[in-house]
């Protein structure tokens, strides 16, 4: 047990002053990293066994870069990732009570430490996992079919990219094929070969999608972001990468679910 109880300054009605409270609440966040300079419980923070608190703290935080960062802990190993998750950990402690939302600038984080150890394509691995977890929690919207097309060219109408909708092209390193391949389960990784790729993620239904795309699926995904007509898309697209390419960009966009004639900020 700490040896120094807590107590907070009770008024004369026998209610809890709030301004104590809140000192008492600042205090005891701020010790989890240095001990408490000010507050009815200044002495309790410095003892050895609020330790406990700290330490059920950082492993929160560490159990949470694990969970959000998956494929790039599989890629490099438990040992090597921890070791970077402590550091990270150490120049960026939580700041918000949901730790779903944690490590957002791990992958930044992880350049020099992927450049020592000739990983070029870690950081961009890790911005895919980050993806996958926007993707996650991503607003619904009814997703863009197949079926859909016919009437959509002939109406003219607006088609925006899913909400859970993200594309990428990595132009040096096989970083898509890496993540994807890992993410389906594959543990033979070193055969994938060293070339650009791209993918795309979304969230159509219940469950996030990903697949391994060309350039010309990534660059059609963002012509959709801020709304534009299939058939002005497809002409842009043609004009880019030739109207083979452009129609099977469309279909693999329509196959992740990436598409939807949902409006942002009016999403179903």
């Amino acid at each position: 047990m700490l040896s120094e109880p807590v107590r907070l300054t009770a008024d004369a009605s026998g209610e809890v002053d709030s301004a104590d409270d809140y000192r008492f609440i600042r205090n005891f966040i701020a010790a989890l990293d240095a001990p408490a300079l000010d507050g009815p419980a200044q002495n309790v923070f410095g003892q050895a066994q609020f330790k406990v608190y700290r330490n059920t703290v950082a492993l929160g935080a560490l159990d949470a870069l694990r969970a959000n960062y998956p494929t790039t802990r599989n890629l490099v190993g438990d040992e090597w990732f921890d070791a970077v998750a402590h550091q990270y950990l150490r120049a960026h402690p939580p700041m918000q009570p949901c730790l779903l939302d944690y490590g957002r600038g791990f992958a930044d984080f992880l350049l020099p430490y992927a450049s020592a150890a000739e990983l070029p394509y870690l950081a961009q691995v890790a911005t895919l996992d980050r993806a996958w977890t926007d993707s996650h929690c991503a607003a619904d919207a009814t997703p863009l079919l197949i079926a859909d097309v016919e009437l959509a060219m002939r109406e003219g109408a607006a088609i925006y990219t899913h909400p859970a909708a993200q594309a990428f092209w990595f132009a040096d390193t096989p970083a898509a094929q890496l993540w994807c391949a890992s993410r389906d389960g594959a543990e033979e990784l070193a055969s994938i070969e060293w070339r650009a790729g791209g993918v795309v993620l979304s969230r159509p239904l219940a469950d996030v999608r990903w697949a391994c795309v060309d350039e010309a699926t990534t660059a059609l995904c963002g012509r959709f972001v801020h709304g534009a007509s299939l058939a002005d898309a497809l002409a842009l697209e043609a004009v880019q990468f030739g109207t083979q390419a452009a129609g099977a960009a469309l279909f693999n966009l329509i196959s992740c679910g990436a598409l939807t004639t949902a409006i942002p900020g009016a999403l179903l």
